[in-house]
């Protein structure tokens, strides 16, 4: 059995390697923004289904209230550090997708939205898969990561970027 927080791991590899498509886009729009606007609001549309709807959610809805019952404690704990993250990103993320789906009126808008949400996104991961992983990993009982596993698989693989 995978446990939930393999199946995270996972999404953040995931994830990095969308980070590395974002950051080597953003370095790419200022000789080219007119042709790389699809190419960029088809990345942020990603990003906001997969990053947020997606795998976030899995987090915020399951896995951290899972933690909490299992008795992490919340305040002053890292769980409301990584929900104040998670919203820091949509603010990020909001930029990308409007600034892309008008075509990039304001490059630098997007180059500077791009380059907060890489930076936030790696040091996140970097924080959940070396320390509050570990943590879930220790406070759930192996129950819960058994209903876990069964919840994330319910909700499949996820979106996909189409080429």
């Amino acid at each position: 059995m995978n446990s939930p927080t393999d199946q995270l791991r996972e999404e953040h590899e995931r994830i990095l390697s969308v980070l590395d498509d974002l950051d080597a886009l953003s370095l790419q729009l200022g000789r080219d923004p007119a042709g790389l606007a699809p190419r960029a609001a088809k990345l942020a549309r990603f990003i906001l289904e997969y990053v947020d709807e997606f795998h976030h959610e899995k987090e915020e809805q399951l896995l951290f209230p899972a933690m909490k019952a299992a008795g992490m404690p919340y305040e002053g704990g890292p769980l409301p550090v990584m929900l104040q993250e998670h919203e820091l990103g949509r603010g990020f993320v909001r930029t990308l997708v409007e600034t892309s789906a008008a075509g990039l009126p304001n490059v630098e808008a997007f180059q500077a939205a791009a380059a907060g949400f890489s930076d936030l996104m790696r040091n996140h991961i970097r924080k959940e898969n070396n320390a509050l992983f570990m943590m879930a990993d220790r406070v759930l009982p192996p129950n819960v990561k058994r209903e876990l596993v069964e919840l994330f698989q319910a909700r499949g693989t996820g979106p996909t970027l189409e080429a």
